[in-house]
């Protein structure tokens, strides 16, 4: 939460697993389930500005060597 400072982000890490869009491909991937993972959605309440502005603020993971990836429709 810290890295993300100028986009307003809620965490529900203790009512739901995973959506069986993420996992359907993470299972895949990582069949040890030996990585940690976020799953976020986007939020059709906020602007596409909005979302970009939160994918600036997530690049910075990207550079440290942090998968990125986008599934569904």
């Amino acid at each position: 939460k810290k890295l993300v400072e100028k986009t307003d982000i809620l965490f529900d890490h203790d009512h739901w697993g995973l959506d069986h869009g993420c996992w359907s491909v993470v299972k895949n991937m990582y069949p040890d389930a030996d990585i940690p993972i976020i799953q976020m959605s986007i939020d059709h309440f906020k602007s596409p500005q909005w979302h970009y502005d939160l994918a600036k603020e997530l690049a910075t993971l990207r550079k440290k060597g942090v998968l990125i990836l986008g599934s569904g429709n």
